[in-house]
């Protein structure tokens, strides 16, 4: 009988309700909408439960455990009703952040060739401004210390996480358990990087980004410490047959953030690239390409959904390759079967174990060590 102790993982991000507007051409239904729109899909998404519904699925019930943190809205309001039922669905907790708040719905447009443009609704809204009165702060404090990960999904420079308040919090929360991980998923949008970004950044064991988005951290990052390794790494990687783009800007946001230990870049279409330092002079390093699929319907929350394979596939058993890799591959088959689907959570219907298992080995990823001198 296995007696290993669940790893219990606690997700803190927004609840949202995903308003598709659904037609044949993109730009057609940005400017006359009214009459190119085929249909309107309605389905629950935000970034936290997103990343949530993926490591809660069932093929890591065995060894992983989620909680929800999120804002709700009152009691009786359908929409709450709707992500409660979510969570009993996928067994996972929920707690309540702050007051309730109307859960906001988000407006998405989305062609048949799996473009798509998002009109209203993609700010954070008031997500957790409410949560650190001292009473709530040490509620708060003593629920998630009891987490070995807490992950923070669709953060933003302005996002209240980001509160000089709430990084202290999260001190205060590895003081009291030194053992606790902590990740957090980009969402970075055309606003100001800030020092209370820096000093949030800095606490994450785990990074997780687009492309875009690690670049941004990498160029912040360099302007702040100086760009002298930035030169290096991009020199030697120039020579290197494995290196690309995305090596360069992990390699550099890893030599600066000295707690960090993973980087993972999303890279859409192209499956995802992974930095792991093993130890303070073994680094890992790993192409992930991505997992065919017959067709894009939607890729809304794709992203997401790696990272919450990644975050609940790095606690699976594995045979060859390091755990965290092995939950980048997982990520990946996640991913997959989620952009085959309308919506960034219906894709829960469609994936059982077996298949997500099949893709997950498919196809293999590009692994390497290297040295640190």
């Amino acid at each position: 009988m296995n007696l290993e102790r669940k790893k219990k993982v606690a997700v803190i991000g927004k609840a949202a309700v995903d308003l598709c507007a659904i037609g044949a051409n993109l730009n057609a239904l940005l400017h006359d909408a009214s009459n190119t729109i085929e249909r309107i899909s309605e389905t629950l998404g935000g970034s936290g439960l997103n990343v949530a519904t993926a490591a809660a699925h069932e093929v890591f019930r065995d060894k992983v455990s989620v909680t929800l943190f999120t804002q709700l809205g009152p009691d009786d309001d359908p929409l709450t009703e709707k992500v409660k039922e979510h969570c009993r669905t996928m067994q996972m907790e929920f707690v309540r952040l702050g007051e309730p708040q109307f859960i906001p719905k988000i407006l998405c447009m989305i062609a048949s060739n799996g473009d798509r443009t998002f009109l209203a609704g993609k700010e954070d809204g008031k997500l957790v401004d409410q949560v650190l009165s001292q009473k709530h702060k040490e509620e708060l404090k003593d629920k998630l210390s009891k987490f070995d990960l807490i992950v923070f999904a669709g953060v933003t420079p302005d996002s209240p996480l980001i509160s000089l308040q709430f990084t202290n919090l999260v001190k205060e929360i590895m003081e009291t358990n030194s053992r606790v991980l902590f990740a957090c998923d980009l969402l970075l949008t055309n606003v100001e990087l800030t020092g209370e970004f820096d000093q949030f950044l800095e606490l994450m064991d785990w990074i997780f980004g687009n492309q875009t988005e690690l670049t941004a951290i990498s160029k912040r990052l360099s302007e702040k410490h100086g760009d002298q390794k930035t030169k290096v790494i991009a020199s030697s990687s120039q020579n290197t047959p494995h290196n690309d783009q995305a090596e360069t800007i992990a390699k550099s946001i890893q030599n600066k953030l000295s707690k960090n230990q993973i980087v993972g870049i999303k890279k859409g279409s192209k499956g995802a690239f992974v930095v792991a330092r093993s130890d303070q002079r073994k680094a890992l390093y790993a192409d992930i390409p991505s997992v065919p699929v017959s067709s894009v319907v939607d890729s809304t929350g794709a992203g997401d959904c790696w990272v919450g394979g990644i975050i609940a596939g790095s606690y699976m058993t594995t045979q060859g390759h390091p755990q965290n890799i092995n939950g980048a591959c997982y990520g990946n088959a996640i991913a997959s079967i989620c952009i085959e689907h309308y919506g960034a959570t219906t894709w829960i219907c469609h994936s059982e174990k077996d298949e997500i298992e099949l893709r997950k080995q498919t196809p293999q990823p590009i692994v390497r060590y290297e040295v640190e001198h």
